[in-house]
């Protein structure tokens, strides 16, 4: 019932997040509504639990899982309303013309068709930043709480991923012009380390496998999925897939990780390798790592 009443809730926000004629104004609701929900439910918790000790039962973890997913949503779609607020208010350029998004957008003088405002690329890095901060906060609110916290820690550790893969794909594409930019790479390194980091911490090991498999899969989906990019560019997202195989490498020698799931999962992380070397010989790519100011 939860996982059907969470997919209800995550295709309501993503018609608002992602509709096309979305405003400012909707992100300011999905911020408020986010963080408004995620207070609530953590609130809640933080003072029921204060009685026992901050000792979490099952029912108060759903809770606690529930009111991370709230967060996340109100810090993702917070800082985009952010970066349109202070753009719109003039008061900085660093992520648009302030003209331009006050007039919705702006007309391509080559097509003549009307393309609506988004921010530049730079917008990648506040949505990161407010991210990790995010991922910092749920880390210090968890080193309070004690017994059942493991559907908390697992939303915590898969949220970064989702991010990454729902925005990376969608608006970030966008923003950088199907380009797999600075802000892009730093972006994917940065969100799958903090989100590995969190499964580590769950202490639960199938947590860790699912986010490292995924974080392996993530440069392969932007490549094969970023059909707009310019031939010169192919190969760009595969080649962070070296960076994401380092952190890999890095949690996966932990001694807090069963060896035995960590071998069999070394299987499916050595097949995405395959599959990554397939594709790039199929697409006849290249291994960027530096080329003038983008990565693609």
């Amino acid at each position: 019932m939860m996982c059907i009443a969470l997919a209800a809730i995550w295709g309501g926000l993503f018609q608002i997040a992602f509709a096309e004629d979305a405003t400012n104004d909707d992100f300011l609701i999905l911020f408020i509504g986010g963080f408004l929900s995620a207070s609530i439910a953590i609130g809640w918790i933080y003072a029921q639990s204060k009685k026992n000790d901050f000792v979490l039962y099952e029912v108060q973890d759903y809770m606690l899982g529930i009111g991370f997913f709230f967060a996340t949503i109100g810090t993702i779609w917070g800082s985009r309303f952010l970066i349109g607020f202070v753009t719109g208010e003039g008061w900085t350029e660093l992520f648009g013309d302030a003209e331009k998004f006050n007039a919705g957008g702006w007309t391509d003088s080559v097509t003549n068709e009307f393309v609506e405002w988004h921010p530049n690329a730079n917008g990648i890095y506040v949505q990161t930043a407010a991210m990790l901060a995010l991922i910092f906060g749920e880390i210090q609110l968890l080193k309070r709480f004690k017994g059942a916290t493991g559907f908390g820690r697992a939303v915590a550790a898969y949220a970064p991923i989702l991010v990454l893969v729902g925005a990376g794909m969608g608006p970030w594409m966008t923003w950088t012009e199907n380009i797999i930019s600075y802000e892009m790479g730093l972006s994917l390194i940065l969100l799958s380390f903090a989100a590995m980091e969190m499964a580590l911490r769950s202490n639960k090991a199938l947590n860790f496998v699912v986010v490292a498999v995924v974080s392996g899969l993530t440069p392969i989906l932007f490549e094969v999925f970023n059909t707009g990019a310019d031939t010169d560019g192919a190969g760009g997202a595969m080649s962070l897939l070296i960076f994401i195989i380092a952190i890999q490498g890095y949690y996966a020698s932990r001694q807090e990780l069963r060896s035995e799931l960590i071998q069999k999962a070394s299987i499916v992380l050595v097949g995405e390798i395959v599959l990554a070397m397939y594709i790039a010989r199929m697409k006849d790519t290249i291994f960027i790592l530096v080329q003038s100011n983008r990565l693609s």
